[in-house]
């Protein structure tokens, strides 16, 4: 998405959490295929955290991190392109810095 799009994203998302919009990243991460319910939440979501990867590693570790994922699953991919120990400290650093949680 365009630049502008991804901020109006997160900017929706501390309102997406208050809603009960967000769902765990684990749970967002096994998604396979759009999810049918949440959907606003899955988008600010989704922008959000491939914001908060990008910034942390820069835009070609992210692209390495998505295929060690379809490769090695997420966990595995967290810690070898990022160092974080799973995918619920993952959660927990990115809810700090994004949603103020």
């Amino acid at each position: 998405g365009a630049p502008e799009e991804i901020s109006r994203y997160t900017r929706t998302l501390p309102r997406c959490a208050r809603d009960g919009e967000l769902r765990s990243l684990a749970a967002l991460f096994d998604l396979k295929d759009f999810p049918s319910d949440k959907l606003t939440g899955f988008y600010c979501q989704s922008a959000s955290v491939t914001e908060y990867l990008v910034k942390l590693n820069g835009e070609r570790n992210f692209k390495i991190f998505l295929s060690d994922a379809q490769r090695y699953g997420t966990a595995r991919a967290l810690q070898r392109q990022y160092g974080i120990a799973s995918v619920q400290a993952l959660e927990a650093a990115w809810k700090r810095a994004s949603v103020g949680q």
